[in-house]
């Protein structure tokens, strides 16, 4: 199914071939690294575009925000409830992904300490704009189901048993814990994500 083509500066995009062959749910809906892209932003190969004005026939304006795609595709809780990240982008020809703290993408200055240093090519005007869209994707993916976003993980410090009550145990970058359901006929451990740091 053709789309209206995506505007920007008057005119429709470079890649929109590699636009219309992006992944998709039953909904229409655009994943990419198999998570669901917010509502009013494209992704499309030579970056991300946030939609200004939708138009069904003669196409949405948009304007690109970032030269790179990037997607947030987990996010870790450590036990002293700080949030950390799994930010997967391109670099060059390769996929990347980086584990920071939620901070790195909130705050101007952590951005470049930990992700310009790791090669995502954003600048300083495109900031706030890639802030936005980075804090969008985790409420996109959060809560919803259908999509690869690791959620429920957990950051140690250590191996093995990470609560006084011994009902989370790490081993590499799994978390073996107690389900809560497990009367109600459903397995007695489940598996999360986990982080070693």
């Amino acid at each position: 199914m053709a789309r209206a083509p995506l505007i920007v500066g008057g005119e429709p995009i470079e890649d929109e071939e590699n636009y219309e062959r992006l992944e998709r749910d039953l909904f229409d809906r655009q994943k990419y690294c198999g998570c669901y892209v917010p509502e009013g932003y494209v992704i499309a190969s030579k970056g991300i575009y946030r939609i200004f004005k939708k138009s069904s026939k003669d196409g949405s304006t948009a304007g690109r925000i970032s030269n790179v795609p990037i997607m947030i595709t987990g996010k870790y809780t450590s036990s002293d409830d700080v949030n950390d990240l799994e930010v997967t982008f391109v670099d060059g020809a390769k996929v990347r992904v980086e584990r920071v703290s939620q901070s790195a993408i909130l705050d101007s200055k952590e951005f470049k300490k930990y992700l310009l240093a790791k090669n995502l090519p954003v600048t300083g005007k495109q900031f706030n704009d890639v802030s936005a869209y980075l804090t969008n994707c985790i409420t996109e993916n959060e809560l919803a189901s259908g999509t690869a976003f690791k959620k429920d993980g957990k950051v140690s410090k250590t191996t093995g048993w990470v609560d006084e009550t011994c009902t989370q145990y790490i081993a590499g970058e799994v978390m073996y814990c107690e389900n809560p359901q497990a009367s109600s006929g459903m397995p007695a451990i489940v598996t999360k994500p986990a982080l070693f740091i």
